[in-house]
């Protein structure tokens, strides 16, 4: 099942970075799609004057071009087990949870795939605060991977509301995406929810 065509790929700097773009890029290509690994650079701040803007713009590009030869090494590894998958890197500066949102308005992205980032809050203890807001806000599913080295899935969950009169409800897309997700995982049991 052919359910994602355009899908991002937001790259941490943490453990299970490496096992989950190679999931992101499993999962591109069985869906035929494009792979677009993201990922946000702290953007540096300087009194600018007419006499160093060249050395402040230098400056301030470096962590951009550091993070992409980090990241075309990281895609490179993995690409040479998944020939065939259309893959980008993009880089922008600035808030992750803003410009990961203006990157899937701006290119359309279908899925929104990361690396789970726990911190110290009750909530935060399973996701971090970027993926909160993506959860609440992102336009397109976003899928928060756990940092393991596990190759499959052995259980998914869908949680609907089953509100059957309502046409704008999530319902569908929902059973959607985790039936086609299950598919691809193979031998994994789909457990549908509500409350």
């Amino acid at each position: 099942m052919q359910r994602f065509k355009n899908i991002l790929f937001v790259a941490g700097r943490g453990t299970g970075e490496e096992s989950a773009l190679t999931r992101a890029m499993d999962l591109a290509k069985s869906n035929q799609a494009k792979l677009t690994v993201f990922a946000v650079v702290e953007k540096l701040s300087f009194n600018i004057t007419d006499e160093t803007i060249n050395e402040v713009e230098y400056i301030q590009d470096m962590p951009i071009r550091e993070r992409r030869e980090e990241l075309e090494q990281l895609i490179n590894t993995i690409a040479e087990k998944h020939p065939g998958v259309p893959t980008s890197i993009e880089i922008r500066s600035g808030k992750a949870f803003n410009e990961i949102i203006r990157t899937v308005l701006d290119k359309k992205h279908d899925l929104v795939m990361k690396v789970q980032k726990g911190s110290v809050g009750p909530m935060q203890k399973v996701f971090g605060s970027t993926d909160l807001k993506l959860i609440r806000k992102c336009p397109c599913p976003v899928w928060i991977i756990k940092p393991t080295t596990r190759k499959r899935y052995s259980r998914i969950l869908a949680a609907v509301d089953l509100d059957l009169f309502n046409p704008e409800s999530p319902d569908r897309l929902i059973m959607d995406l985790a039936t086609s997700l299950a598919e691809t995982e193979k031998k994994c049991e789909l457990h549908v929810v509500h409350a």
